[in-house]
């Protein structure tokens, strides 16, 4: 950080620090699955086809051939199957071993009327699908396995994953919540297999609204994002203890906020791209304070240093060093004019 004894002291190079980089860390990767004519979200590991009512587990026979027709697939789009394939890896099943049973209690009231049927084997994606049909469309609750190891355990409208539902990635990352249109939206919580979680608000598949992030490391975010990325107020903790408190745009530190050291330095002031941009007042432990402007973390333009001593300078600056006119004033109060160059006074 640079000599913490002179007015030219460098306050920080924030580009040298991990700090931007985990900054714009993101917990979402959503992706989808293509089953035949059937689109379909990909994020998934497989979970277990137990039901929490039984009609999920209806038999092939009995079902009534007149409602078969009407409302469960074509022949053309998939076939009955008597075993459901172990579409599992190590991954799907480690994150299955740490999940409570996915519980369903979003049921519209006409669900319990809907034709229940026993697994089908889509043709042209060899996905899995077994649950609730209407009108040839998978509609209700339902579970899917796709040949990756991906599995999503919830409820369906017109084909489409809608409601709450559980999806588990192939790499055993976990998302559950709220679904529209085959896409996370509304509230969800993310699991990474590394342990990284995000718990929020989403749109369209991505984090939009208010959300929390940790990460393994430690490192926290909280506050707000816009279609997957930090944007807006927010709060941001590193592993090592230091901090930033302000505004975000882009994924990036922008506008006004305040950055904190773990050692006790703090900078309140303006940003642009994680770096201190525009007027600021960076303040030190041992009660040195600097009020001026910045570019790219450096002072530049017009700024004034005080020592605890009650010392003060008043001047230019440029570069992060003392540069063109400017004055000292001593612990009486006594002025003196002078003039700097790249850091050292001339005259």
């Amino acid at each position: 950080m640079g000599n913490c004894c002179a007015a030219n002291h460098n306050d920080k190079d924030f580009l040298n620090q991990s700090h931007s980089n985990n900054i714009q860390r993101d917990s979402t990767k959503f992706h989808h699955h293509d089953n035949a004519a059937l689109a379909q979200p990909e994020q998934s590991g497989r979970l277990s086809i137990q039901s929490n009512k039984s009609y999920l587990e209806s038999p092939s026979e009995g079902v009534d051939a007149e409602l078969l027709k009407k409302h469960g697939p074509s022949s053309n789009v998939a076939i009955f199957i008597k075993e459901i394939p172990d579409y599992s890896n190590p991954n799907t099943n480690a994150a299955r071993e740490k999940l409570a049973p996915f519980v369903y209690n979003d049921d519209d009231p006409e669900d319990h009327k809907l034709l229940v049927l026993p697994a089908v084997q889509f043709i042209e994606s060899n996905a899995i699908y077994k649950g609730q049909w209407k009108n040839k469309e998978r509609h209700g609750r339902g579970e899917q396995w796709w040949p990756d190891g991906s599995c999503y355990q919830g409820y369906w409208r017109n084909n489409k994953t809608n409601g709450q539902g559980r999806l588990i990635h192939a790499d055993g990352d976990v998302y559950e919540g709220d679904w529209e249109n085959d896409k996370a939206h509304g509230k969800g919580v993310h699991c990474h297999m590394d342990g990284a979680k995000y718990e929020g608000e989403w749109s369209d598949d991505k984090q939009h609204g208010y959300g929390v992030e940790i990460w393994p490391d430690g490192a926290t975010y909280q506050g707000n994002y816009k279609m997957g990325k930090k944007e807006g107020h927010g709060v941001f903790k590193w592993s090592d203890g230091s901090s930033y408190d302000g505004e975000f745009t882009d994924n990036s530190i922008n506008g006004h906020g305040t950055y904190r050291w773990a050692d006790g330095r703090y900078y309140k002031g303006a940003w642009v791209n994680n770096k201190m941009h525009g007027k600021g007042e960076f303040t030190w432990p041992d009660g040195r304070i600097y009020v001026g402007g910045y570019i790219e973390d450096k002072k530049e333009g017009f700024g004034e240093f005080s020592w605890p001593d009650g010392k003060k300078y008043l001047g230019m600056y440029k570069n992060g060093k003392q540069h063109g006119k400017g004055k000292m004033i001593n612990e009486k109060g006594e002025e003196k004019e002078g003039e700097w160059n790249n850091g050292k006074q001339i005259k």
